[in-house]
């Protein structure tokens, strides 16, 4: 099941977490990014921030996954803190259960957030803006079905960097 974490979770969770190689981060000059809950049309996918507000915003088109088609990923991260190092935990989990099938943990350090952001420290207040299109989805045709996921990350000094909840949709094919 690692192949559906690999290919769908980070480009939410590692961009936004400058683990992925998104070497499209730039730095963006935004005042407040309004916290999300609700999609503007039924064919965008939409994360939740469940930690600090104001801090991270993520959509997805389409909504549904098909392992035939590609998925384009938007994400917007204004950094509540500073931060040098840090780690993220992400869970993955069956829709309506309460235990994860999936755990990834992963520690960040300043050469990792350099090598995909050209910045460390990330100082508190800077922004990322990450579009990113992700053309095949091939591995996930032997995981159709509804997932939850968790995601949080923490600086050293354990300050939330972010929290974000998504439920994915994979179509069968």
């Amino acid at each position: 099941m690692s192949s559906i974490f690999s290919t769908v979770l980070f480009p939410f969770v590692l961009a936004l977490l400058f683990i992925h190689g998104l070497s499209t981060a730039k730095n963006i000059k935004v005042m407040s990014i309004n916290p999300i809950n609700v999609s503007d049309d039924n064919n965008t996918g939409i994360a939740v921030n469940c930690g600090k507000p104001d801090v991270v915003k993520v959509s997805w088109t389409p909504k549904d996954l098909s392992p035939s088609s590609e998925v384009t990923v938007h994400v917007y991260f204004r950094a509540p803190f500073t931060m040098n190092s840090g780690y993220l935990n992400a869970s993955l989990y069956f829709h309506g259960y309460n235990s994860p099938f999936l755990n990834y943990a992963k520690n960040i350090d300043c050469d990792m957030m350099k090598q995909y952001t050209g910045h460390c420290p990330i100082t508190e207040k800077l922004f990322f803006s990450f579009p990113k299109t992700i053309p095949n989805l091939h591995s996930l045709t032997k995981y159709p079905g509804y997932f939850d996921a968790f995601i949080e990350e923490f600086n050293k000094p354990k300050q939330q960097m972010l929290c974000v909840n998504s439920s994915l949709h994979i179509l069968e094919v």
